[in-house]
């Protein structure tokens, strides 16, 4: 799974998600919810509303990132009607 925001600064941001299976090939999921949250300033999850584009492409266009610095990235794809995974990592915003 790969999450882009652009262009990477507080304010509106397309946020974009594409997901690979072990081929390489593009993957979908039952659905995929993302959220973004701030630790450092209290700031609690805030969900990020994707459309599926295409195979294995999810997109947010214009979604509103308050305030820069390194905000946790979680995304829970629902794999099959029971079992949805929990993947994190991190990504840094500057300054608008």
């Amino acid at each position: 799974m790969n999450v882009t925001v652009t262009p990477a600064r507080a304010g509106p941001n397309d946020v974009r998600v594409t997901t690979e299976g072990p081929g390489g090939t593009p993957e979908d999921f039952q659905s995929l919810r993302l959220t973004l949250d701030l630790p450092s300033r209290n700031i609690a999850p805030i969900a990020v509303p994707l459309s599926r584009i295409s195979t294995g492409d999810y997109l947010a266009t214009s979604f509103a990132i308050p305030i820069s610095g390194t905000w946790r990235v979680t995304a829970y794809p629902l794999v099959n009607e029971f079992n949805e995974l929990t993947m994190t990592g991190t990504m840094k915003l500057d300054s608008s």
